[in-house]
């Protein structure tokens, strides 16, 4: 004999799983973006100088980071990855979005952690 589950327990099984489902999204997309690891400690320290310069507001500042992330890729110190996520902060932070773009350095700087 098998007992069938009755059609609400179906139905509450299917919203458990459609929530489960959707809250893994939702939090695996509005977590911002991914950053990469590091490659060196010399590139931690672009990420650092970024968000000093972000903090500071300071336009002169962050030339002088934008200048050394183009002269380490030029170098070919930083990876694409690398390369790409510091130049999206430092165009936040040209747009003036300086409070987003010291949030993304400090979320880049988490990310060394894990």
């Amino acid at each position: 004999m098998t007992i069938e589950p009755s059609r609400s327990a179906r139905l509450g099984l299917s919203v458990v799983l459609a929530l489960a489902l959707l809250g893994m999204t939702i939090a695996g997309l509005g977590c911002g973006p991914r950053y990469p690891k590091v490659t060196s400690k010399e590139n931690l320290t672009l990420v650092l100088a970024l968000r000093t310069a972000c903090s500071t507001e300071d336009p002169a500042r962050l030339e002088k980071v934008e200048k050394a992330i183009q002269r380490a890729s030029g170098e070919g110190k930083l990876t694409e990855a690398e390369r790409t996520a510091l130049e999206r902060i430092v165009s936040m932070a040209r747009k003036g979005e300086w409070k987003q773009a010291e949030r993304a350095c400090r979320s880049f700087a988490k990310a060394q952690l894990n």
